[in-house]
């Protein structure tokens, strides 16, 4: 078996626009590592898991939709080879609402219905995405079906079944298509060794179980679930429900989800000489508009959570967030009360903003597209969804 190792470094996903890295210790934690002694950083474990999910798949203008995590989970990485270790990264993008068919609208290019990445370190990667009309139109599904001048097409269950080299993105593909349904898995190479690496026999080795768990029919997108500690860390998706970006905006909001889990928890060493654990995840969700990302209207926002497994990490995250300044960065104190800890925001960017806030033993951090030039404001057009998220936290 593959057993991966530290040093996880994923590249921009197109598919979903995330930008996921792994947990790592705090910046504080290198700044103060010449002038304080540091204990001997523990062992990370794997904390992260995944169960069936629940209740009925969701549909989209009445197609029932696939989850991509239920046709490729967590618990059959093994049988490729690979092992759930601590560096491992799970993107997951799904529908957790439906989208009766009069409020459908034009997806862009990069959209899928469903989504599930797996990131292992070196920059490799194992995903499937979904096409379904009519999320997907007529342009993606037929640039998505297997094509003979990629290879050799065969037929596996009234599939038909494609396995090629894609050298332009350094990748292996394996493609399921019948008339209304496309599964497509990319085996995406390292960009540096990792020993016993075979993109070929992984893709390869996806043929039969995707159409396998395909033909079983679509389920109920998987649930996230923790260990060790960690069980009562909430889905940052659960957490920041489409209501919450309604509220802020006033726009329809897509009940269409990216989750970001880090398999493993991290450590942070604070400048008071303590050392706290936790679990990193993130959700980001976007308004139901006409050409998706390419509208000059669409809005978008994510949440960023730090699940503490005690109460005192937690605090003393928080009171440091809203204290210290880093990289030049200096959080600003605002007047709302949200949760039960400081409240901070700080500029990051040009007209970029992160809000932050603690609920209990959860840390977390609010941004969205399009922020205004002062951060006062910018506060106010986010405590809306902050808000409803700490409401959602506490319960």
């Amino acid at each position: 078996m593959l057993v991966v190792g530290v040093g996880l470094r994923i590249g921009y996903l197109a598919a979903n626009g995330v930008y996921p890295t792994p947990a790592e210790p705090s910046r504080e934690a290198n700044s103060q590592q010449d002038s304080q002694q540091q204990p001997k950083r523990p062992d990370r474990i794997a904390v992260f898991d995944q169960s069936p999910g629940q209740g009925t798949p969701h549909t989209y203008g009445g197609t029932v939709l696939y989850d991509a995590c239920e046709i490729l989970p967590l618990e059959a990485l093994p049988k490729l080879g690979l092992a759930i270790t601590p560096e491992l990264v799970v993107i997951h993008q799904y529908f957790d609402g439906d989208v009766p068919a009069p409020a459908i609208v034009k997806q862009d290019a990069l959209a899928r219905s469903s989504s599930c990445t797996y990131g292992v370190p070196n920059g490799a990667r194992v995903s499937v995405d979904m096409y379904q009309p009519p999320f997907s139109d007529d342009r993606q599904m037929e640039a998505n079906r297997p094509d003979p001048e990629d290879g050799p097409i065969s037929t596996d269950r009234k599939f038909d079944v494609i396995t090629y080299r894609d050298d332009r993105v350094e990748q292996w593909v394996t493609t399921i298509s019948r008339p209304h349904l496309i599964v497509e898995a990319q085996v995406h190479d390292p960009t540096g060794d990792i020993s016993g690496w075979d993109g070929r026999a992984i893709a390869e080795a996806l043929r039969g179980p995707l159409v396998s768990r395909t033909l079983a029919g679509p389920a109920p997108h998987r649930l996230p679930s923790y260990n060790s500690g960690y069980e009562g860390a909430k889905n940052p998706c659960d957490a920041f429900p489409p209501s919450a970006l309604e509220a802020a905006f006033h726009k329809p909001a897509a009940p269409h989800a990216v989750a970001v889990f880090q398999v493993g928890d991290s450590i942070m060493y604070e400048f008071d000489g303590s050392v706290a654990f936790r679990i990193d995840a993130s959700c980001t969700r976007h308004s139901l508009v006409d050409e998706g990302r390419l509208a000059p209207d669409y809005v978008e926002s994510k949440l960023g959570t730090s699940y503490w497994q005690d109460e005192r990490g937690a605090e003393t995250r928080q009171q440091a967030e809203c204290r210290d300044t880093v990289l030049g960065i200096k959080p600003i104190p605002v007047s709302l009360r949200i949760g039960d800890g400081p409240v901070c925001i700080k500029e990051v960017g040009k007209k970029a903003y992160t809000l932050h806030f603690k609920v209990g033993r959860t840390t977390a951090t609010l941004s969205a597209r399009g922020g205004v030039d002062d951060p006062q404001q910018e506060t106010q057009r986010l405590a809306p969804m902050a808000e409803q998220i700490a409401e959602s936290l506490r319960s």
